[in-house]
């Protein structure tokens, strides 16, 4: 059945239980893929080991032939043709399901997995719909009782030493997985005295599966974001564009309105001036020494009132001026002032 990807977390719960009660068929897993076309999770019930363990090298893959000559192949000892055999049956599996695998040769040792640096190490680099991963086997030391040497013991008669153990390669591998959003399920899995990791070969293919599904979601949740993102923004500028356009047609009644005051106030004003004049020169022509210069002020009165007279000039509506982003500040509100 498909879920949301989302549910996951729910479903391994109810899975675990399932588990706990022996509800699910033996010989049978429950199987968790990505469907990138639904952008859905498919929950299945699958057979166990799907991905067939490799019993003989015969034929081996181009990535598996230059691990078995690489010096920096990480598992030494018997172990290592096991763990030739693990990387074989993972790549002609993940090769089957369309994924693509090479190797990233003599990569830096994490410090985490032995606690110092230094050293090298092969891994497989599987790349999953354009996500790229990186899978890496580990092998540990044990330490064992020292077999001493008939030199040896000959010399400890002499008083020298010989240890009392020797760190030899583990037998048991890990094998640890990178890349991605991080674990979804697992990221690591050990050998125990009753589990080796040709058990965990399907895990680790829907593993990877899982982690490209997780990028996948990620990305149309980005996607999402950015669309929901763009249309706020398109929203608001268009609200930006209708107060803008409410402002203005308030700054030209308040423009218009402003110039009607002015010229009532000048026609006033240029009346009262010219009223003044008349009644200069009528005093003017009273004071026979001051007549001239009475006139002269009379002329200079009427001059200054046909300077303010709006009228004739000003009989029609004047032309309004475009507004800047300032004339238009105080008819906006507040967050729609420094719209763009």
């Amino acid at each position: 059945m498909l879920v949301d990807f989302q549910e996951l977390p729910r479903y391994r719960k109810l899975i675990a239980h399932a588990h706990r009660h022996d509800k699910i068929p033996e010989g049978m897993r429950v199987a968790f893929e990505y469907n990138a076309s639904q952008a859905k999770l498919l929950v299945s019930l699958v057979r166990e080991r799907a991905v067939v363990p490799v019993a003989r090298l015969v034929n081996p893959t181009d990535v598996v032939k230059v691990l078995a000559e690489s010096e920096t192949f990480p598992i030494a000892g018997e172990p290592r043709q096991r763990a030739l055999r693990i990387f074989e049956a993972l790549v002609r599996a993940a090769r089957a399901r369309g994924m693509t695998v090479s190797i990233a040769a003599a990569q830096p040792v994490p410090v985490a997995q032995h606690g110092t640096e230094g050293g090298q190490t092969d891994e497989l680099r599987i790349e999953a719909a354009g996500d790229a991963f990186t899978l890496r086997l580990i092998q540990g030391t044990v330490r064992v009782p020292h077999q001493p040497t008939e030199r040896e013991i000959s010399r400890a008669r002499c008083g020298y030493l010989f240890p009392d153990f020797d760190e030899m390669p583990d037998e048991k591998l890990e094998m640890q997985l990178d890349g991605g959003t991080g674990k979804v399920l697992v990221n690591r899995w050990k050998e125990t005295e009753t589990h080796q990791l040709e058990d965990d070969l399907d895990q680790v293919l829907e593993e990877i599966a899982l982690r490209q599904g997780a990028l996948a979601q990620r990305r149309l949740e980005d996607a999402r974001r950015r669309e929901e993102a763009a249309a706020r923004e398109a929203e608001r500028k268009i609200r930006v564009a209708q107060e803008k356009e409410r402002a203005r047609d308030a700054y030209t009644r308040k423009y218009l309105q402003d110039a009607m005051q002015d010229q009532a106030t000048r026609w006033a004003d240029a009346q009262a001036l010219r009223a003044y004049a008349a009644a200069v020169r009528t005093a003017a022509a009273d004071a026979q020494d001051d007549a001239a210069d009475g006139a002269t002020w009379a002329q200079q009165i009427e001059e200054r009132a046909s300077a303010l007279d709006p009228l004739p000039d000003s009989v029609r509506t004047p032309a309004i001026p475009s507004p800047s982003d300032a004339d238009l500040a105080p008819f906006l509100p507040g967050w729609a002032r420094y719209g763009h």
